[in-house]
């Protein structure tokens, strides 16, 4: 139902469930350094901060002097007024503007935007400690599912020989029919947990592979 195939399709899986994860590789990725300047998200918060910062300094640029320089060339033909005129041919003008007297909007302007870079200070530092917070906590699911793989398969292979004794018990009349009913129910659920385990194995090192981004 879930691949929207036929039932009478036969389905041959090509490649065995140990291939999708190895102990080496959960070994390896438990012990890489997380590196928190390699998150997008921090990488993100971190252009904000400094934005934030950049706007300080433009409002407060609002109460700095303004300074403006033209240049001038008017020709002159000293022939045709007699070889002498008073006005240069070159004229240069330096204008400075200094804001004596400013409103409380453009106060009012510097301090929010120092509020604003205040607060987003605050939400890089608050974002710093969750992310380290967050590797270690997938670290320890990484731990955690692993761990709980090797009980597992332990488990599995405990629960096939068991399985298979009770089988044989039962052919030669030495086990009931109770018993391998129950043999085969563990089997079963041995075999569940184990995908299971597998699964979240599988999960949680991606999960951790992802958010340290060290490829």
């Amino acid at each position: 139902m879930l691949l929207d195939v036929p039932v009478e399709t036969e389905l041959v899986l090509t490649q065995p469930i140990t291939d999708l994860f190895s102990a080496e590789a959960v070994m390896t990725l438990l012990g890489d350094n997380f590196n928190i300047n390699n998150n997008f998200n921090y990488q993100q918060l971190q252009k904000s901060t400094e934005l934030a910062k950049t706007n300080v300094h433009m409002a407060a640029w609002a109460y700095g002097p303004t300074v403006s320089l033209a240049y001038q060339y008017n020709y002159q033909d000293y022939l045709a007024d007699g070889g002498f005129r008073m006005t240069p041919p070159n004229l240069v003008s330096l204008n400075l503007k200094m804001p004596l007297w400013s409103s409380g909007k453009r106060a009012a302007g510097v301090v929010e935007k120092k509020i604003a870079y205040q607060e987003a200070r605050h939400t890089l530092e608050e974002a710093r400690d969750n992310l380290y917070i967050q590797a270690r906590q997938l670290r320890y699911n990484l731990q955690s599912a692993y761990e709980t793989f090797l009980t597992q398969t332990e488990n599995l292979d405990v629960t096939g020989r068991v399985f298979k004794s009770t089988t044989n018990k039962f052919r030669y009349g030495t086990a009931s029919n109770l018993e391998l009913v129950n043999a085969s129910n563990d089997m079963i659920t041995a075999q569940s947990n184990y995908i299971q385990a597998v699964l979240t194995l599988v999960n949680a090192e991606v999960e951790l592979d992802t958010f340290l981004n060290n490829k």
